[in-house]
Formats: C-alpha cells, sequence, structure tokens
C-alpha cells in the first residue's frame, strides 16, 4: 500500500502504525511523521553505539580528555535528543498525549513478547531518559569532574541504559533488528572488555615487563 496522496487518511495511518509501531491506532496522523518517530529511536541507538565505541576501555577508567572524548560527548547528546523526540513523537503522533494509551501500548507490547500484561516499562523508559539526561548534562557542565568521576558510577549508569537497549532492541524486536542489536553490542562487549585498543578507541593494555 502507499501512502503517496493519502497521507491524512485514516486508512493510511492504519497501515502506517501497523508498519511502524505493530499495533492499530485511531485519528488521522501523516504517514511520513510516524515514520520519522520511529525512526528517530534508530537514530539515538546508532549515536549510542558510537559513543560507547568512542569511550575509553573500563577496566582503565575514564581517563583524560582527548578527541575520542569529544566525539564520544557530541554522539551522546545526540543520541539522547534523538531518543526524546522518538518519546515525544510517540505520545503525540501514536498515543494523542494520553498516559493511558501509553500504557496500554506497552502492555500490550508486553504481552506479545513475554506472554503477559504489563505496563511498567513506560516508567522505566522515563527513568531511562532521566538518567541518559542527567549524565549528557554533568558532562557538558562539569567535564573534567565527570571524566575522573568513579568507575562504578560510569558502569552503574551503562549497565541500566544497556538493560533498557537489551529489552527495546533484542527482546521486544525481531528479524533484521534483533540480529543487528546483538552484532552491534557483541562489537561493544569486545570493546570495553577484549584486550587491547579495539578498532582504534581507547589504549591498550600495558605490556608486562620482563625482568
Amino acid at each position: 500500500m502507499s501512502c503517496v496522496g493519502t497521507e491524512h487518511s485514516t486508512q493510511c495511518v492504519t497501515y502506517c502504525i501497523q508498519v511502524v509501531y505493530e499495533k492499530r491506532a485511531a485519528g488521522p496522523t501523516p504517514c511520513g511523521l510516524v515514520i520519522i518517530t520511529r525512526l528517530a529511536i534508530h537514530l539515538s541507538l546508532v549515536a549510542y553505539a558510537v559513543a560507547l565505541l568512542a569511550w575509553p576501555r573500563i577496566p582503565s577508567g575514564i581517563g583524560e580528555p582527548n578527541r575520542r572524548h569529544g566525539i564520544a560527548r557530541v554522539a551522546w547528546t545526540l543520541g539522547l535528543i534523538a531518543a526524546a523526540c522518538h518519546v515525544l513523537g510517540a505520545y503525540h503522533f501514536a498515543h494523542d498525549w494520553s498516559h493511558q494509551k501509553a500504557l496500554a501500548h506497552v502492555a500490550e507490547e508486553t504481552y506479545n513478547a513475554m506472554g503477559w500484561r504489563w505496563s511498567g516499562g513506560v516508567y522505566f523508559n522515563f527513568v531511562f531518559l532521566a538518567i541518559w539526561a542527567a549524565d549528557a548534562v554533568w558532562w557538558w557542565v562539569a567535564p573534567d569532574r565527570y571524566l575522573r568521576r568513579a568507575t562504578t558510577v560510569t558502569v552503574a549508569v551503562h549497565a541500566y541504559l544497556l538493560f533498557i537497549v537489551v529489552n527495546a532492541t533484542i527482546v521486544f524486536e525481531s528479524g533484521v533488528i534483533r540480529w543487528v542489536s546483538i552484532a552491534v553490542l557483541a562489537v561493544i562487549a569486545l570493546r570495553f572488555f577484549g584486550g587491547g585498543a579495539f578498532f582504534g578507541f581507547g589504549s591498550p593494555r600495558k605490556a608486562s615487563t620482563v625482568k
């Protein structure tokens, strides 16, 4: 089905929602705007991955500011903005700013993926955005303190964010998105926990000296 020339028809909206959100929704919404809302979260996840790949390896700590930190910080911020646009777009175009509709949607998605209805994931997503926003603001406002904070803080932040990302891209997704996400997360895992620098990022482990 093509939406050309019928972007404001209910039929087109229903089609777009089925394709992009895998749900039915009433009310006329431009097809392109729905697709853009969906693409926003994909762009957010791409930026998230770029930021992690530009990050220093966890075992060696955050380290000193350098060009890679600048790349990571910009990607980190763009990812946050895209994620926020996705949430706002979903509430506006898919849920008509109804929190109850959002809860019902998440409950339905949880049932389809897990076999039981639970809408609490909405609040986990809010916490996800709040943590990401606080982390990004800290990095811009006090970069020196941010880059020298305890490694445990960085690990805790990313542990929660990755928990949400894994659920969003693997548990609640299927097909190409799921497999691409698994591959990207595997690369990130090698980047953080593998020995030496990865793709030119980070600092390789110091070679041991033999006396």
